[in-house]
């Protein structure tokens, strides 16, 4: 039983290392050009996007996601503090907000430190592309 254990534990060490040398990867040209079934805000719905500007959006998205969160949290800590005379639910509440602005430091610190080792990172002019109807 002790053995087999050990037997076991080496061929899936050997399966998993030796497996990708088996896979196939595509190599047209639809890899790096795609259509995403749900575009991102600052792609335009039904357009090939290359996966670049799609992680740039994305990631744009989320730290304005979290950039909202942080704020509503915020009021609901305030709301918290404010609503209860109970020492424990002023303590909840300003832990609320403690921890939304940890949040939001740290969403907006990841931004800054991309924009710090290169600008690119998070440039989005190559990403927005203006739209092509124009409104009468």
């Amino acid at each position: 039983m002790k053995y087999l254990k050990s037997y076991i534990f080496v061929f899936c060490l050997i399966t998993l290392t030796l497996f990708p040398l088996l896979t196939f990867a595509q190599t047209n040209n639809s890899v790096q050009n795609y259509q995403p079934l749900a575009p991102l805000p600052g792609n335009q719905a039904n357009q090939s996007v290359d996966i670049v500007s799609y992680v740039k959006s994305m990631y744009m998205f989320i730290i304005g996601f979290s950039v909202v969160l942080a704020i509503i949290m915020i009021v609901v800590g305030g709301i918290t503090m404010m609503s209860s005379d109970s020492v424990f639910k002023h303590e909840q509440g300003k832990k609320i907000i403690q921890n939304a602005i940890i949040g939001l430091i740290l969403a907006v610190g990841s931004w800054l430190i991309l924009y710090t080792i290169n600008p690119n990172f998070v440039d989005l002019s190559k990403v927005i592309k203006p739209s092509s109807s124009q409104t009468p």
